[in-house]
């Protein structure tokens, strides 16, 4: 269903769909959804596997490790176009390394900015590599309405057109 939509947001898009994916949190997948929350990381890489599989027009059979998907499913309509940008959500190590293995780009969304987190690249060395094994990752920005008596007046003068 998720590769279906994202292929009809690709068509009324003209081809600017991005999908971005994330393993989300036991509260409210398990808790609040009622779905098993015991395989976070095998969930992403079956997920991408069976979307990108979908999007490149193949009649798919998927057994992972999280997900199946039946002998011969395939899309009922012509996606706009064969792949379509697939970016993960990740803040954990196994899902950052996954992010830099399956995915187009990185949403490093929630990190401190003490810690360090980053792909690994180590890909890129490998023969026969992309240029660039791990070249996009966007950045979440989110702030309250108010700001904190200590941000400095520059901050505030350079976010003015949110308000």
């Amino acid at each position: 269903m998720l590769a279906m939509e994202l292929a009809a947001l690709d068509q009324l898009s003209e081809g600017r769909a991005i999908l971005g994916l994330g393993a989300s949190i036991k509260l409210w997948i398990e808790e609040q959804m009622g779905i098993r929350y015991d395989k976070p990381v095998a969930a992403l890489r079956d997920a991408v596997s069976i979307i990108r599989g979908l999007f490149a027009g193949e009649q798919l059979e998927h057994r992972g490790d999280a997900f199946t998907a039946r002998s011969g499913i395939r899309f009922n309509l012509q996606p706009l176009r064969s792949d379509v940008p697939i970016y993960l959500g990740a803040t954990a190590p196994r899902t950052i390394e996954l992010a830099d293995e399956i995915a187009d780009g990185w949403l490093p969304f929630g990190i401190a900015r003490r810690r360090s987190a980053r792909p690994s690249n180590e890909s890129a060395a490998a023969p026969g590599a992309q240029a660039a094994a791990f070249p996009t990752f966007a950045s979440v920005l989110s702030s309250s309405r108010r700001w904190p008596t200590t941000t400095a007046p520059r901050a505030k003068r350079s976010s003015r057109f949110w308000r």
